[in-house]
């Protein structure tokens, strides 16, 4: 079984198996993600170092806050560009094959 999957990846050693993302997405995740530990650092030393606490703590959590739901954004909107281009494949697909049937 082993030397039959070597031999199967072998042949398929030219095809790209990793689909390539969207930029704006997999920068936006990343920034979000920097963002949120940074925020989540300067909560932890708000929390220690600073005598007045309301202020600057109400305006990192805000941060906090919005970065996870830029995150959630993100994800969301690369789940739908998934689906998107999967439905528009298969009609395109289905579309395509009624013209052939239809002729």
């Amino acid at each position: 079984v082993s030397i039959f999957g070597t031999w199967q990846l072998y042949r398929c050693r030219n095809y790209i198996f990793i689909r390539k993302r969207n930029k704006i997405i997999v920068y936006g995740l990343n920034i979000s993600y920097i963002a949120s530990m940074i925020a989540t650092l300067f909560v932890r030393i708000t929390l220690v170092n600073v005598e007045d606490k309301s202020i600057w703590l109400q305006i990192i959590c805000k941060i906090l806050f919005g970065n996870w739901w830029l995150i959630l954004l993100f994800l969301n909107i690369g789940a739908f560009n998934n689906w998107f281009k999967m439905k528009w494949t298969y009609y395109t697909l289905q579309f395509q094959w009624q013209c052939i049937i239809n002729r």
